[in-house]
């Protein structure tokens, strides 16, 4: 078995023995990838970018009201960027995925809501811990419910 689909901010890959969290979904991406646990993690990542690409968004429609105001501003500009900014947010946001590999023997728990799935596991640590997925393809859900019915540690 050897199954990948698309969430919010990157794929999920799943074989016999593991579930990835990649960037692209290739599975060329998979071979190197650590448990979670056991590489460093920028937990603010995420969250820098977004307000970043806000930022940038709210300083042009200031700059460009600005000049609006005084007559001197094209409004196709005034739209252009913003929307240029929300584009190159959704284009870079898998960038902004986890990036690692979950041994399908370690969970303990798959709870499925809508299109939301979060995980439950033991990391590399051997300490509880859980992952969020937001927006799955609606095609693959019944993959992860297949996985939930199947997993060795079932709560």
């Amino acid at each position: 078995m050897k199954e990948w689909f698309k969430y919010e901010y990157g794929f999920i890959n799943i074989d016999e023995h593991n579930l990835f969290l990649t960037n692209t979904g290739n599975w060329s991406e998979t071979k190197g990838l650590k448990e979670k646990g056991d590489q460093k993690v920028n937990k603010f990542r995420r969250v820098r970018f977004q307000v970043s690409i806000a930022l940038l968004i709210i300083i042009t429609i200031l700059l460009f009201y600005n000049k609006l105001i005084s007559g001197e501003a094209n409004l196709f500009l005034i739209i252009g960027i913003p929307l240029s900014g929300f584009s190159l947010y959704n284009y870079l946001k898998s960038e902004l995925g986890s990036k690692y590999k979950l041994p399908i023997s370690k969970i303990l728990n798959i709870e499925i809501d809508k299109q939301n799935v979060n995980i439950q596991f033991f990391n590399f640590k051997n300490e509880l811990d859980n992952e969020l997925l937001e927006n799955i393809d609606i095609k693959s859900i019944g993959t992860l419910t297949r996985l939930k019915d199947n997993i060795p540690n079932k709560k």
